[in-house]
C-alpha cells in the first residue's frame, strides 16, 4: 500500500517521528498505534506544519497551548484558543492550521480506537456510551473549554493524561483517565447539543469517493467528468460539493495534491524536475514551475536545495 507521511511528532528527547501517514484513499494510519494498544500520544509543533484533508477511524482529543489553531471540516470551522481543548469524532474529514505565522503553537493529541474503552464488539459500553457519539453524523467537533464545568475537567484530565506518557507501564491508567474524560464528553454533548441537521451531512461519501479517485489517478490526464463519475454525480454537482466541503474546485484540489506529491519527490528523489512535472499529472516543466512558485513561493530547484535529502514538515 502506497503511505506519504505528512508530518512529525516531536519526542521528549528532541528527536522527531511521522505523525501522520496517508494511504491512498487519504484514509490516515495513525503512527504508534497497534492492535494491541490502540493509543497514542502526538505532540505536534505547528511552526512549520498543518494537516492536510484526511479522515480516520479513530477518534482524538486534542489540547492547544501558545496560540490559536483553526480546524476545519467539510461543514463547518472551529477555532480552538491556547488552553482549550476538542474532540474530533471518527471518520471526520478535517484539516487543521495555525492562524497566525508568527505564534508558536503546540497541540497535544491523544488518538486512540474507541475499541480501547468498549471492548467486546456490542458490548454495553459500546452500545450505551460510545455510539451515542460515534454513531451521531451531527458530532464532529466538541470544543471542551473553562466556559463548562465537564470541559474545564477534561482539560485538566487531559493534562494529567499527558504527564502520565512519561512514564513506564501507564496502560491502564491511561484507559481509565480516557474513560473519565469520555464521560465529561458525553455531559458536555448533553449540556451544549449539536443543533445542525443530519441532511447537512450527505454529501461526506460523495466527497470521500472523489477524494479517493483523484488520489489514485493524480498522475492521469483528469477531467471534471472522471471526478464526478467517481462520485455518482453531475459535474455541476460535483463542483458544488468541492466549492461547500473543501472551499475550492475539483481543478484546485487536483493541481494541490499534484503539487504536494511533487513536493515529496523532490526532497527524497534525484529526478528531475521534468520527470516529477510528469510523473505527477502535469503537462510540462513550464506549467509546473508556475504553479509550484505560486503554492511554494520559490522554485522546484530552489526547494529541492532547502529541503532535498529529508522529509520535511508538511507546509502547503
Amino acid at each position: 500500500m502506497d503511505m506519504a507521511l505528512i508530518g512529525f511528532q516531536r519526542q521528549g528527547n528532541g528527536t522527531e517521528m511521522p505523525v501522520l501517514l496517508l494511504d491512498e484513499n487519504q484514509q490516515e494510519q495513525v503512527a504508534g498505534l497497534t492492535h494491541e494498544y490502540p493509543y497514542v500520544l502526538h505532540i505536534t509543533d505547528f511552526t512549520d506544519f498543518f494537516t492536510p484533508w484526511h479522515w480516520h477511524e479513530e477518534v482524538e482529543l486534542i489540547y492547544v497551548t501558545g496560540g490559536d489553531i483553526e480546524v476545519t471540516t467539510s461543514n463547518e470551522t472551529y477555532l480552538i484558543h491556547p488552553g482549550e481543548a476538542f474532540f474530533v469524532n471518527t471518520n471526520v474529514l478535517n484539516t487543521k492550521k495555525k492562524t497566525k505565522e508568527t505564534e508558536h503553537v503546540t497541540e497535544y493529541c491523544h488518538v486512540f480506537h474507541p475499541i480501547l474503552l468498549s471492548g467486546y464488539f456490542k458490548s454495553v459500553y459500546e452500545a450505551r456510551y460510545l455510539n451515542p457519539v460515534l454513531k451521531d453524523p451531527r458530532i464532529e467537533i466538541v470544543r471542551l473549554t473553562d466556559k463548562t464545568e465537564p470541559g474545564r475537567q477534561a482539560v485538566r484530565k487531559l493534562k494529567e493524561l499527558t504527564k502520565l506518557q512519561e512514564k513506564e507501564h501507564m496502560e491502564f491508567q491511561t484507559r481509565n483517565l480516557l474513560s473519565e474524560i469520555w464521560l465529561l464528553l458525553l455531559q458536555e454533548i448533553e449540556e451544549s447539543p449539536v443543533k445542525r441537521q443530519a441532511g447537512t451531512f450527505q454529501n461526506q461519501d460523495r466527497i470521500r469517493y472523489m477524494m479517493t479517485f483523484i488520489h489514485q489517478h493524480y498522475a492521469e490526464k483528469l477531467c471534471l467528468k472522471q471526478v464526478a463519475d467517481s462520485g455518482s454525480v453531475s459535474e455541476r454537482e460535483c463542483m458544488r460539493c468541492f466549492q461547500k466541503n473543501l472551499n475550492r474546485s475539483p481543478v484546485e484540489y487536483i493541481i494541490g495534491y499534484r503539487l504536494e506529491k511533487a513536493r515529496e519527490a523532490l526532497q527524497n528523489t534525484d529526478e528531475a524536475v521534468t520527470d516529477i512535472a510528469l510523473q505527477c499529472g502535469f503537462s510540462g516543466s513550464a506549467y509546473f514551475g508556475k504553479m509550484f512558485r505560486k503554492y511554494y513561493d520559490m522554485t522546484p530547484g530552489d526547494y529541492r536545495k532547502k529541503y532535498g535529502g529529508k522529509i520535511e514538515k508538511s507546509n502547503t
